[in-house]
């Protein structure tokens, strides 16, 4: 790089480096370590819409926000050229599928409500698919040829380390301070066959769930000590996770942060758009993401999540929890349970104008040892931190409350019409139309509002049961509603039969309860080509974490 180059982006860190709130002395720069799975790659996030240079002042290394590189010294990190390193601003970038991060949104949120701008640097080294055990120190397992088709070579965890390394050298040649302001996990998907490896056994609930907290403390610990050796520093940075939506690990993630001192967990993800949502271009097709992984707005909506909550944890020193219930208990009638909460900032609410209401008990389900269910007949906040609970009949078992372990939204008010032809749009998929007599759009309204959803029908003979992503709806001439999608997106091919009865749900696991957190997001809603939130907030609510198995006392 010429001399002038230097020049300029040594004035650029001068000047924002200058902007430093005294409220809290930070050193000039502080690493987010981002390590993780697709999700955290941004993996189908796309396209990306923090593709501009802005006011914060934030880096990534020169080489991208991905670091690790399976085509560029992956287990000998170290070997790579000294010109991937230079500080140069953040901004999202795309890498074959990958595309935007939690990157943007986390640094520039921390930044704009700390006043503290122009001394953040963000770095991922992780991989799409990916367990724990190929992610950490101790077992880098991606490398062992047992891994089959997804063996690679390894060294995710050495890479983020030779981050640290390349970042304090710069650092001390530039006469700046430097430091790990925070270690940010998204993994566990990667283990929701309750297996640590690749060709390992399948473990009980109970042991994996013991496995999985252990292992991700280790984790948390083997980055303290190693990035502490690196800066010749006793001081430990904090980590930080999401909860992994719909599996085991997110619980087990729950039970980590419980137990191991300077390690938080964020919250859930499933008021996220998905990347099904999404649209993007590869190798000269249209494609759409997977609904495990979240549109460009979802990452960077999720990462002022992350961003507020290291703000908290950092700057203001807050103990953070995660909206959690803390006990559930039945109230003087058999048929009412409470359920108290630990609230970040009450009251609790039940919401169902962001997301629709899911199903009767608006994400609660209510069941006995023997798994039988009770009908919730009405779910209510009782003052700051306390929901109840009432059931259509008298509880007389031990019973036990869930929440957020399910994505069913209601059923359709009528059964399907008539079919419509089946043709081609401008992307070259092919469209598929079903109609519903008379106007029901209302029905859809506020799914459509966060972007596709799905149709299921209801059948006896399991064969022929089917879903579909629902795309767009529509009235026609005749005044009946019209509901699109893709013929790709139909289950196995099976597509549906007149008359069949259908009902609506979400793709995420989810429920309607958060708190009153008012903060106000960073960055808007900035995709419109789906949903109709383009221009809106991110909504910053803390939505209560998924549960299972709380026994009613």
């Amino acid at each position: 790089m010429c001399k002038s180059n230097d020049l300029v982006l040594f004035l650029f860190l001068v000047l924002f480096l200058s902007k430093v709130s005294s409220q809290e002395k930070l050193t000039d720069i502080n690493h987010i370590i981002h390590m993780g799975q697709s999700l955290g790659a941004g993996e189908q996030s796309l396209p990306i819409v923090s593709d501009s240079i802005n006011e914060y002042g934030n880096f990534k290394f020169r080489t991208g926000t991905h670091t690790w590189n399976q085509n560029h010294y992956p287990s000998k990190p170290e070997l790579r050229e000294s010109s991937l390193f230079e500080f140069v601003p953040l901004t999202a970038n795309r890498r074959m599928s990958e595309g935007e991060t939690i990157a943007n949104g986390l640094c520039d949120h921390f930044s704009s409500t700390t006043n503290i701008n122009g001394n953040l640097l963000f770095s991922f080294s992780g991989q799409g698919g990916r367990l724990l055990r190929e992610l950490n120190k101790n077992n880098d397992e991606a490398k062992d040829v047992r891994a089959g088709r997804r063996m690679s070579p390894g060294g995710y965890y050495k890479t983020s380390i030779d981050d640290v390394i390349r970042a304090n050298e710069i650092c001390m040649s530039k006469g700046l301070t430097y430091s790990v302001l925070a270690i940010t996990w998204m993994q566990g998907e990667g283990n929701e066959t309750r297996q640590t490896s690749r060709w390992g056994e399948r473990y009980p609930r109970k042991k994996f769930l013991e496995i999985y907290k252990n292992d991700l403390i280790q984790v948390k610990r083997d980055y303290c000590f190693d990035i502490s050796n690196v800066l010749k520093t006793k001081v430990s940075p904090p980590f930080f996770t999401y909860q992994t939506g719909g599996y085991v690990s997110g619980e087990a993630q729950l039970m980590a942060c419980e137990e191991e001192l300077n390690m938080y967990m964020i919250g859930p993800t499933y008021m996220l758009p998905n990347a099904e949502n999404g649209m993007y271009d590869y190798n000269n097709k249209i494609y759409h993401g997977d609904g495990i992984h979240l549109t460009a707005d979802g990452e960077r909506w999720l990462g002022e999540q992350f961003g507020k909550i290291i703000r908290k944890v950092v700057i203001e020193k807050d103990d953070w929890q995660p909206l959690r219930p803390l006990k559930s208990y039945k109230g003087i009638d058999d048929n009412e349970i409470y359920i108290k909460f630990h609230v970040p900032e009450p009251p609790l609410v039940i919401d169902t104008l962001f997301l629709p209401k899911q199903g009767k008990g608006f994400g609660f389900q209510v069941y006995d040892e023997s798994k039988k269910e009770y009908e919730i007949s009405e779910v209510s906040v009782e003052g700051d931190d306390l929901i109840k609970l009432t059931l259509s009949v008298a509880l007389k078992k031990e019973a036990f409350v869930k929440y957020a372990n399910s994505n069913y939204v209601t059923e359709v008010t009528k059964p399907i019409f008539k079919m419509a032809d089946i043709k081609d749009n401008s992307h070259g998929h092919e469209l598929v139309s079903l109609i519903f007599e008379g106007n029901i759009l209302k029905e859809f309204e506020l799914l459509l509002k966060e972007g596709v959803f799905y149709l299921g029908n209801r059948v006896e003979d399991s064969n022929k049961f089917t879903n579909w992503i629902v795309r767009s709806a529509t009235l026609n001439n005749n005044g009946n509603t019209v509901l699109h999608g893709e013929k790709e997106d139909l289950r196995k091919g099976i597509g549906f039969e007149l008359g069949q009865k259908c009902y609506l749900s979400r793709r995420y696991l989810y429920g309607n309860i958060h708190d009153s957190d008012d903060e106000k997001s960073t960055y808007e809603f900035k995709d419109g080509n789906y949903g109709n939130r383009l221009g809106q907030n991110y909504p910053l609510f803390n939505w209560c974490i998924s549960f299972r198995d709380l026994k009613i006392e």
